[in-house]
Order: structure tokens, then sequence, then C-alpha cells
């Protein structure tokens, strides 16, 4: 599948985004994220109208659009009229490296790279697929959607950047179920 083809995330060269390894890359805690980690070098107009209902819902929050792939281009779907919107490109493998998720980078880049965003940043994640129709703040600053009574969904969650205990145990659980690790798990930033 066209999805799973990570080779440019190992693309260093030829980006019109900047970098979030940069040192000036410093999101606010409460900033909405999106990772783009398909190889396409853009976004299609149905992501596009789910960055542009979050920015729309939270004007006064950031919205981050990761790609872990290099941007050459502009991005035509995003109307120029969101000044929250940003866009930046990630080197997962410089942002995994030293981690647990190295290991874990391999085998699910989508699912891990929520989770080291929200443990580095803090704030929000959503999927690219997930359409926001009203503001999100009432749900506070931790939690993890469920997909279902029993089952964590990946595709949305908010955090603080410093983890707490029950956060810790949500996020190890998870990453237990997703990758059928068996060890304890604590997820270094």
């Amino acid at each position: 599948r066209a999805e799973d083809d990570i080779s440019c995330h190992y693309i260093t060269e030829g980006d019109a985004l900047s970098s979030a390894e940069d040192t000036s890359f410093s999101p606010p805690t409460d900033s909405i994220f999106f990772h783009e980690t398909s190889c396409r070098g853009e976004l299609n107009s149905r992501q596009a109208c789910a960055v542009e209902s979050a920015a729309k819902a939270h004007p006064g929050r950031h919205v981050y659009v990761l790609f872990s792939g290099p941007i050459t281009d502009y991005l035509p779907f995003i109307d120029s009229g969101y000044p929250n919107i940003h866009f930046a490109r990630v080197h997962i493998d410089e942002y995994a490296k030293d981690t647990v998720l190295e290991d874990l980078l391999s085998k699910r880049t989508h699912d891990t790279s929520k989770k080291w965003k929200l443990f580095k940043f803090g704030g929000l994640y959503l999927d690219l697929d997930m359409v926001v129709v009203k503001a999100l703040d009432h749900l506070g600053r931790n939690w993890v959607s469920m997909s279902t009574t029993q089952n964590y969904s990946t595709q949305s969650a908010g955090q603080t950047p410093c983890s707490t205990p029950s956060l810790e145990k949500s996020v190890t659980s998870v990453t237990r179920t997703t990758y059928g690790m068996t060890s304890h798990v604590t997820l270094d930033y």
C-alpha cells in the first residue's frame, strides 16, 4: 500500500517547510496537531477540510500540520485566511533517536508519531480525517478517546507536556495492545 511507504521520511533535502527539529519550533502547550505520514507530499481536500475545521473551531489556538516527508510546493487546499495554521517538516528518526519509540517507528510510524508529539509538546492530536464541528476545549487537558468500551482509540488525544501516572498507564496500555508488547513502556522525551 502507498500509505505504508516511508522512504520519504529519510529524505533530508528539497524541503520548502521549516524543520520541527529547529530550536525555534516551540508550539504552545494548547496547540492542535495533525500529522501527514504518507509520502504523497501534499494534503488532499478532505484532509485540508479537517485542518481548516480545527482552525475555525479554535481561533485562539495554533494548529500545526506536520509532514514526515519533504514538501516542495505550496499547499493549495489550505485557506490562507486562517493565520493560526502552521506547517513544519518532521524528521521522525531524529525525534525518536535514543527513545523507546525508535524501535516502534519501523512498525507503526503513524501511531507512534502521535504519541511522541503529545509527550513532547502537549496539546491535542487529531487524525487528518476528523472534522471538528465545535471547540474541543471542554474535554480538558489529559484525555484519550475510546473506540469501544474496552479499547482506546489513537485517532484523537489531548495531553499536557508532562506525563501523569494515569496517562502513562493509558498510553502504556495502548502501546502494549497496539504493538503486542508485554513489558512496561516509558516514553522518554
